[in-house]
C-alpha cells in the first residue's frame, strides 16, 4: 500500500514537469495529468498506473517522430496546435479519472471502462498526431 502510494506521488510529481518542460503540456494540464497519475496509481493500483504510463509512453514516442513533419501540415488545417492544454487533458483523461476510482470503490468491472477510456484517450491522441500526415488532406 505504501509503495504504491510513494510511486504514485513520485509518477505524479515527475512526469508533469518533464511534459512541462519539453512543452508537451501547458503548466495547467501537466497539473491535472499529475491529479490522473496519482488517481490511477492510488486507486488503480500498480495496474492502473501500468496501462495509464504505457499510453503516455507511446503518445511520447509518436509525437516525437512525427512532431516535425506534422507541425506545418496542422498549423495549415487545424485552429489548434502544439503544445497540449488543461481542455484537451480534461476531455481525454476525465474518463479515465472517473473509472478508475469506481473500479476502486465499486465493481472490479469498472477497470475494464478504465481501460477502455484510455484505449480511446490514446486512440484520439495518435489520431491527431498521425492524422495529419495523410496524402488525402483536402
Amino acid at each position: 500500500m505504501y509503495r504504491e502510494l510513494i510511486v504514485s506521488v513520485l509518477l505524479a510529481v515527475a512526469i508533469p514537469i518533464i511534459t512541462y518542460l519539453k512543452h508537451s503540456l501547458t503548466l495547467a494540464a501537466s497539473i491535472e495529468a499529475g491529479v490522473l497519475i496519482f488517481t490511477c496509481g492510488f486507486c488503480g493500483k500498480y495496474q492502473g498506473l501500468f496501462f495509464l504510463i504505457t499510453s503516455y509512453f507511446i503518445i511520447a514516442v509518436v509525437d516525437h517522430f512525427v512532431k516535425g513533419k506534422s507541425i506545418n501540415i496542422t498549423k495549415n488545417i487545424n485552429k489548434k496546435y502544439g503544445t497540449r492544454d488543461a481542455k484537451q487533458v480534461f476531455v481525454n483523461g476525465f474518463p479515465a479519472f472517473i473509472t478508475v476510482i469506481l473500479s476502486s470503490y465499486l465493481e472490479k468491472y469498472f477497470f475494464i471502462a478504465f481501460i477502455a477510456c484510455l484505449s480511446e484517450a490514446l486512440s484520439d491522441s495518435l489520431s491527431s498526431d498521425i492524422g495529419v500526415l495523410s496524402k488525402k488532406i483536402q
